[in-house]
């Protein structure tokens, strides 16, 4: 069962233009970072992974997702 603030993360990389696989226990990838789904705050965290990754674009995908904890 998908979240509702995976679910959130993944439509808003989507409507990015953003592409993201799904990572492990419940992370997701894209841009060269993981995003953390913190369940507690309700918000994504973004972990940078790559030397090159698009953190700022990312930030800016991402900014408006916020779900309710």
């Amino acid at each position: 069962m998908t979240s509702d603030l995976n679910r959130a993360a993944r439509d808003a990389l989507d409507t990015a233009g953003i592409s993201w696989t799904v990572d492990l226990d419940d992370t997701l990838a894209a841009a060269g970072c993981h995003i953390a789904l913190n369940y507690a705050t309700g918000l994504p965290e973004i972990w940078q992974n790559e030397i090159e990754a698009d953190v700022d674009g990312l930030a800016d995908a991402l900014a408006d997702v916020h779900v309710a904890p």
